[in-house]
């Protein structure tokens, strides 16, 4: 909290007249990284045991920051 008020005041001491805080949030950022590899299978039925399967594989990364202050 940022004030000019001296700290032996207290904050609306003054009724006829506005008084004015400000408030200051820090924010500290984190950033994350998740990798999986995954796998898709697909199978045919009706063929020929050669071509019986496909399989492919994939690397994914998920790259993302959060909010340290919430």
């Amino acid at each position: 909290v940022v004030t000019d008020l001296p700290a032996s005041e207290a904050f609306d001491h003054a009724d006829n007249e506005d008084q004015t805080i400000t408030v200051e949030l820090r924010h500290e950022i984190a950033d994350h990284s998740e990798t999986k590899t995954v796998t898709s299978t697909v199978t045919y039925e009706g063929v020929k045991p050669a071509q019986a399967a496909s399989e492919k594989t994939a690397t994914v990364t998920h790259t993302y920051q959060t909010d340290e202050v919430t």
